[in-house]
């Protein structure tokens, strides 16, 4: 009698969390330099196109980079998705007006990265467009040489990000859509999905709220793909904290977990209207609670790991 686990499905059905978002600078022998090269670059918007042997190409040239004749070749899965997606949109750069830059490139500096876009002084400084030693594919914008503004970021393994960057890392409102479809629309910090967001998976599970370091934490709402929701907080992934969780059958749990489980005091409610209102210990009724019967009656009884023991 009042067996939750006897009468109703776990919460076992909630999938884990996102995985960590991709990582472009991951070991990888770098091909050989070939002519491969299906990104976008800038335009000469209030830039100079010079040669590279001229004197300002030595004034604003880049000074621990080597000249070459082809930026790093795009990898093949990078590729599939820039053919599709088509060119950057560089409407609407941040152009400093103080300033002339020079469009120059390709460069290869030395951690093997190429970039071709615009200088100033030695400094990447405006829209340029970099493939990195692994064949990943950055589209956008820089300031005294680092990464900041609008970017599109294509990786190796065809995870596309468009959105904001800052300080050379993804930072900022963006849309990141990894290759087995999963997609995610909110905050980054340092490349990591931080802050408020929303993430859908190709089955149709979505989670809106709060992230940490790529994981759900804080308040957050789950709908999975069978109807089934949970509504309410999370710490590292898994549900902790007060939430109510509500499966696609009608059974409903308001109440405390405890990293996934339910744990503390949690109210557990049947279709047909009855209801268990008490403790709860590693996921089971324990200890002394009440139990509403369906014609309204209460009753309190003892319960020990799940198992009714005693009326009081």
């Amino acid at each position: 009698m009042g067996n939750c686990c006897n009468r109703t499905p776990l919460e076992e059905e909630l999938q884990k969390t996102p995985g960590a978002i991709r990582d472009v600078n991951q070991p990888q022998t770098r091909p050989a330099e070939n002519k491969q090269d299906t990104s976008s670059y800038p335009p000469a918007v209030n830039a100079k196109v010079i040669d590279v042997s001229s004197p300002e190409s030595e004034k604003h040239g880049p000074k621990f980079a080597l000249h070459v004749q082809y930026m790093n070749p795009v990898a093949p899965d990078a590729k599939k998705k820039l053919d599709a997606l088509g060119t950057f949109d560089w409407s609407n750069m941040p152009v400093r007006k103080d300033i002339q830059t020079v469009e120059l490139g390709p460069y290869r500096y030395p951690n093997g990265d190429t970039y071709k876009g615009h200088y100033y002084c030695g400094l990447r400084q405006g829209p340029g467009t970099m493939v990195t030693s692994n064949g990943a594919v950055y589209e956008g914008f820089w300031d005294n040489d680092r990464g900041s503004g609008r970017v599109r970021l294509v990786s190796p393994d065809g995870t596309i990000y468009t959105g904001e960057w800052a300080n050379d890392q993804i930072n900022g409102q963006g849309k990141e859509l990894d290759p087995e479809g999963s997609e995610y629309v909110g905050q980054f910090v340092n490349g990591l999905k931080q802050g408020k967001g929303t993430f859908k998976k190709p089955q149709g599970e979505t989670y809106e709220g709060e992230f940490f370091r790529d994981l759900y934490h804080g308040k957050g709402k789950i709908t999975l793909k069978n109807g089934s929701t949970y509504d309410g907080q999370w710490k590292g992934g898994q549900m902790h904290g007060l939430g109510t969780y509500i499966w696609s059958n009608g059974h409903k749990f308001t109440g405390n977990y405890a990293h996934g489980i339910r744990d503390g005091y949690g109210e557990f409610y049947w279709p047909d209207g009855s209801a268990y209102k008490g403790g709860w210990s590693h996921g089971d009724q324990d200890g002394e609670s009440q139990f509403t019967e369906t014609d309204g009656s209460i009753k309190t009884g003892i319960w020990t790991k799940g198992e009714f023991v005693k009326w009081l």
